[in-house]
């Protein structure tokens, strides 16, 4: 699994992972509602996945 964490919170699971670190502060993208702990880490781990691709695009440079 990636770097997303799965919490139970009553009766719905929610998932949690670390975008950026931000002047010192880390930030963490998270949703909730999901019914089951599968659902729940499958669309976090699809969300990592985009921001993390999303991340390395905005850094990425062209050399000539």
């Amino acid at each position: 699994m990636s770097n997303v964490t799965i919490q139970k919170r009553g009766k719905y699971y929610q998932y949690k992972f670390e975008t950026a670190k931000i002047d010192g502060k880390r930030k963490f993208s998270s949703k909730s509602g999901f019914r089951t702990k599968a659902e729940a880490e499958k669309e976090g781990i699809k969300a990592y996945n985009a921001v993390s691709y999303t991340h390395l695009r905005a850094h990425e440079t062209c050399a000539d």
